[in-house]
């Protein structure tokens, strides 16, 4: 037997917590335990009959003397990567929007450009021809607005549900949103077609919100995506059970970030505090690399942290899980063969922050496979943490896996790996406490 190359061991108060990144186990030990666990990965045989040896053994802290961990994190991450089991899309029915964020990353591609029945058929023939090999097809309604295409919505919607019933799949779907057309009727047709996830953005309070969330017209937003709220909290009293789950989505910079927690107030004095989840997420500008607006990592983090302190104290049930580590083996759509981001005229990209970007496109819904695949695609799809020098050598590879994004990391080379590292450790600590509230 030999110790795991994944083995962290950290102070937690008088105690140390253990944990291991490739089985994700924790356990909380005493100095004294502590002790013996480092005398038994210095000569495991002689101390088998340890009841701490055999909790080593199931939580994967010790392992066989031939057990290559590396080769089985390569395994379970192509297998993740390259399964068909699942086809994961994210539709755009439509490339314009009624909104014009300054920030956001569309800005520069929206266009008046929507869904025709045409690229519609030839979607609704792609997913039928997916559906003998899957057991789960999942969509999320993106755009632009998604809303502006509500009529598509439902029209695509019933089509691959009535689909997905004759071949004994499992549907699921979601939108997001910025809320300004949610009102009761919407979100009940948004039930109905089996949307289980809506997220609505809110950068602050009316003042705030509306200096950057605006119409085309540069008018106000907040007031009206308040009522819209407000107007469903009604529906959620009476049965929430059938309808979707709803997340406030906060999105900060240094413009801003004082905001995220004037805007929480504001939420928990009121209804809809009952059926949303408020939470934060940084600005990302990739021409920002000095960070003259955007925060950094380690101002994200805090601020992050605070914000969760402060829902906890006001009653919002955190789950541990927000902060526990997840094993990766396939970040997102990006790095999955069985996904894709369809537009409004059938191009198909792998991340739908590249939607309008040509030189990226993958392919076209009812097309002729394209044979001379972009570079990122190729970035996305092989890149492999497990041969890079620095990755292959890391304590936290199986739950970094190259530092997340694929996007990030292929096109503006990001990689704060102590920052990584510091931060898994501090999550780990988070849930731990959350654990035991």
């Amino acid at each position: 037997m030999k110790e795991s190359r994944y083995n962290i061991f950290f102070h937690m108060g008088k105690n140390i917590l253990a944990y291991n990144a490739r089985t994700n186990a924790l356990a909380e030990i005493s100095q004294e335990d502590y002790k013996v666990i480092q005398s038994i990965f210095k000569d495991p045989d002689s101390n088998s009959t340890n009841k701490l040896y055999q909790d080593l053994l199931y939580g994967g802290f010790l392992v066989e003397d031939n057990f290559d961990e590396l080769a089985m994190i390569r395994h379970n991450m192509y297998a993740s990567r390259f399964s068909t089991n699942t086809l994961k899309l994210t539709i755009a029915p439509t490339a314009d929007c009624n909104f014009r964020c300054p920030y956001c990353y569309e800005r520069d591609v929206l266009k008046d450009k929507q869904m025709t029945d045409d690229v519609e058929n030839k979607i609704i023939q792609m997913i039928e021809s997916n559906l003998k090999s899957i057991a789960t097809l999942g969509v999320t309604w993106y755009g632009g607005e998604p809303l502006l295409e509500r009529k598509r919505i439902e029209s695509m919607s019933e089509k691959i549900i009535k689909l997905c019933n004759d071949y004994k799949v499992d549907y699921f779907a979601g939108i997001i949103t910025n809320g300004y057309l949610l009102d009761p009727d919407t979100l009940l047709m948004l039930a109905k077609y089996n949307v289980r996830t809506i997220q609505i953005t809110l950068d602050g309070v009316a003042k705030t919100h509306d200096q950057r969330r605006y119409l085309k017209n540069k008018g106000k937003t907040f007031d009206k995506i308040m009522k819209n709220l407000m107007d469903i909290s009604m529906l959620y009293e009476e049965e929430r059970e059938k309808l979707p789950n709803i997340s406030i989505r906060i999105n900060v910079d240094k413009n801003n970030k004082e905001d995220a927690s004037e805007l929480l107030n504001f939420i928990t004095n009121s209804p809809i505090s009952r059926f949303v989840a408020p939470y934060i997420a940084g600005v990302y500008d990739h021409k920002d690399i000095d960070n003259e607006y955007t925060l950094t990592t380690g101002e994200y983090n805090e601020l992050r942290d605070r914000f969760i302190e402060e829902c906890i104290d006001k009653g919002y049930r955190i789950d541990y899980n927000t902060f526990y580590p997840r094993y990766i083996t396939s970040n997102c759509v990006c790095d999955r063969i069985n996904s894709g981001v369809i537009d409004p005229e059938g191009n198909i990209y792998k991340c739908w922050e590249e939607m309008g970007e040509e030189s990226v496109c993958v392919g076209q819904v009812g097309g002729n496979p394209i044979s001379n695949l972009p570079k990122r695609y190729f970035d996305y799809m092989l890149f492999d943490p497990t041969l890079d020098e620095k990755c292959s050598q890391c304590i936290i590879l199986p739950v970094c896996m190259g530092g997340g994004c694929p996007l990030r990391r292929s096109r503006d080379k990001v990689r704060n790996c102590d920052e990584q590292i510091s931060e898994i450790k501090s999550s780990i600590i988070k849930s731990y406490k959350l654990m035991n509230q």
